[in-house]
């Protein structure tokens, strides 16, 4: 048998370890911890990462090796170049604050980019490199993690959309030139992307609105509006760890 790995965490693969079909024939794609009865145990790359790192631990890596190894090779398997990696929480009322501009939904993917530039350049640069806040924008940006959120709202019968630069709202003054919006109690689904903004957030932002959604049949969008959660590190990295967020409700 030529050498297999489990498309799923990598794993190599031999018989003793193979999955099995629903008609008990042998699985040579995925390993029996990954694909059982007939479905699939891990929706999201954390989830998995989250059960692999233990067993590397005794492999002789260290915590850190063991997730950026898997950050990488995850990517690379079939089962999640085809599958959007996501779960779903429960979250509370929040707010966020930001920036914020209005974009029509056919161009968006070439302004929106643009917009983040534009902004960092006029009242993030003090910040970045260094200086303390100098006026009420810059403290808003360092008291409530201004660039931590992009957030969609949805304008449909416009065809167009409000888009703000966020962070989460702490409270206290809001300074002209800034926006707040409030999100209720409610589920989201929450979408993993690895890879280079804004490519990769960009791909996965497409199948989630023209395959996931439009083919679910337990979940619909609650409120017309999503959000973008960007992690630290290099953004450029085939690495880089992005979110989105999608409110969603049970389908009647």
């Amino acid at each position: 048998m030529e050498n297999k790995i489990c498309q799923c965490c990598g794993m190599p693969l031999n018989e003793e370890i193979m999955s099995k079909n629903p008609d008990g024939s042998l699985n040579e794609n995925y390993c029996q911890w990954c694909y059982v009865d007939g479905k699939f145990t891990y929706h999201s790359m954390n989830e998995l990462i989250d059960a692999c790192v233990p067993h590397m631990l005794k492999q002789g890596f260290t915590e850190e090796q063991a997730r950026a190894f898997m950050k990488e090779r995850l990517p690379q398997l079939n089962y999640w170049k085809n599958q959007l990696s996501f779960k779903v929480e429960k979250m509370q009322l929040f707010k966020v604050i930001g920036f914020q501009k209005e974009f029509a939904a056919d161009n968006s993917y070439q302004e929106v980019p643009k917009f983040w530039e534009e902004t960092f350049k006029e009242h993030f640069s003090n910040l970045i490199n260094g200086q303390k806040p100098s006026n009420p924008i810059e403290e808003a940006i360092a008291e409530n993690g201004i660039g931590e959120y992009g957030v969609c709202i949805d304008e449909p019968l416009k065809k167009s959309f409000k888009y703000l630069i966020a962070g989460e709202y702490k409270g206290g003054e809001v300074p002209e030139g800034l926006t707040v919006h409030e999100f209720p109690e409610g589920l989201w689904a929450i979408f993993d992307c690895f890879g280079p903004l804004p490519e990769a957030l960009q791909e996965t932002n497409t199948q989630i609105f023209e395959k996931w959604l439009p083919n679910n049949a337990e979940y619909e969008m609650s409120i017309p509006a999503s959000i973008e959660w960007y992690g630290e590190g290099d953004t450029k990295a085939p690495d880089y760890h992005s979110q989105i967020w999608i409110p969603i409700k049970k389908k009647q």
